[in-house]
């Protein structure tokens, strides 16, 4: 939440009109600031990890890391869940900065973060060629990184939350993967 928080205002700072930035500009670093040592905080009292602030290597090797990461805990989970009998389901979500013409609040939220979403999107492309990889291997896998990509409304609230129109697309699209895959609720 802290880091949100943190991004949304520097944002929402970003996107005032320039004597107000002036103006509010010392008061505003101090926020800024005062959430930083918080968010230190809270990673040294082991409350707060990442993927991008956690490990060894580059931010680049962490993010390729996340990838494979997240597909063996996809895979395990996937196969964990058929041996017990239960199905289940696992999606990639979508994030603003692929498949989608961004509205201008949503270009200057993306915009603000640049050095997350250019890391993100090597982590991202490898987490698409684990989902279409672990989906030929016959695991439960949706790829919903395109479900807003006819969507000219804003969406996205930061660099990874959505509004509820976007809430009701995923949903729809994971509704329609599980009707069509499990026995129990095909027609």
């Amino acid at each position: 939440f802290e880091a949100v928080s943190l991004r949304r205002r520097q944002a929402a700072f970003a996107a005032r009109r320039g004597f107000v930035r002036r103006l509010l500009s010392r008061r505003h670093a101090r926020e800024v600031a005062n959430r930083r040592r918080r968010l230190e905080q809270l990673q040294e009292m082991g409350l707060f990890q990442s993927q991008f602030n956690s490990g060894t290597g580059s931010a680049e090797e962490r993010a390729l890391a996340g990838a494979d990461s997240w597909a063996r805990h996809t895979a395990s989970t996937a196969l964990f869940c058929r041996a017990v009998g239960l199905a289940s389901a696992h999606m990639v979500q979508p994030v603003p900065d692929r498949a989608k013409a961004l509205t201008s609040t949503e270009s200057g939220r993306v915009s603000a973060q640049a050095a997350i979403v250019q890391l993100r999107a090597v982590g991202y492309l490898k987490v698409l060629a684990h989902a279409n990889q672990l989906k030929r291997d016959g695991l439960p896998v949706e790829d919903c990184s395109g479900v807003f990509s006819e969507c000219r409304e804003a969406i996205y609230t930061d660099l990874v939350h959505f509004e509820d129109r976007g809430c009701q697309l995923v949903a729809e699209q994971l509704a329609a993967h599980i009707t069509a895959t499990w026995s129990g609720f095909r027609s």
